[in-house]
């Protein structure tokens, strides 16, 4: 099992808003997360830095990446998904 990290840490963040209801799927090995609600998704990487990666389609359709921590990161995912 791979150690307590920031992908970690945002997941804890986002379940205390757990009323907003999405799809996640978590691989613990590549460090990686996949947030799905309707036809959006977030990916979010973890980097040796100790931040977060955060990947998703801007409202132009084209791919948007921020480096980010994990509240930021648990913000971008929340903003994405329900917008």
């Amino acid at each position: 099992m791979a150690p307590f990290g920031p992908l970690d840490e945002l997941l804890g963040t986002l379940l205390e808003t757990w009323e907003q209801r999405y799809e996640f799927k978590l691989d613990r090995e590549k460090r990686l997360a996949h947030f799905i609600r309707e036809n959006r998704q977030v990916d979010v990487s973890e980097l040796s830095s100790g931040e977060l990666r955060v990947t998703y389609a801007g409202l132009s359709g084209k791919e948007v990446s921020e480096v980010c921590t994990p509240e930021r990161a648990a913000q971008l995912v929340e903003t994405v998904l329900f917008r």
